[in-house]
């Protein structure tokens, strides 16, 4: 049985932001093509993982500063939880608080999001390139 797609979650609660994320992710042309999936709030994608298979999920971008549940609580909510997938903080946050903190509080890593398309297609194929090229990651629950 062949595995699953991965899956890339993004959290932000920037319509703008998402819309020009999945853009720049179409530009990428990583192979084999993740699914991306967009959350507006915290509270959505913590909502999507209670039901989800995390074992499909490669890797999550995190944005930092959202109304309601915040990035710093997400991330934190995502630690007390057995699986251990990457959580990418992708922030327009420059604050070296914000960048120990979440380190501090589990993240993976800490990227400000870049200020041209250009860039952040750019970002997103290193990015795919990391998470699936180059490092090895324990594997998940539910995976052979």
């Amino acid at each position: 049985m062949a595995d699953p797609m991965p899956e890339i979650l993004v959290c932000d609660d920037d319509e703008d932001d998402l819309m020009l994320l999945q853009d720049a992710f179409e530009e990428t042309e990583l192979f084999p093509r993740p699914k991306l999936r967009c959350f507006q709030s915290g509270n959505a994608l913590l909502t999507h993982l209670q039901g989800e298979d995390a074992s499909r999920v490669a890797v999550i971008l995190l944005d930092l500063n959202m109304p309601g549940l915040d990035g710093r609580e997400v991330l934190r909510a995502l630690r007390a939880r057995p699986d251990v997938t990457p959580v990418v903080i992708f922030t327009t946050s420059q604050s070296p608080d914000d960048v120990s903190g979440a380190y501090q509080d589990g993240a993976n890593s800490f990227i400000r999001k870049p200020a041209s398309f250009e860039s952040l297609v750019d970002v997103l194929r290193s990015l795919g390139a990391y998470w699936s090229d180059i490092v090895t990651v324990p594997a998940k629950v539910g995976r052979s």
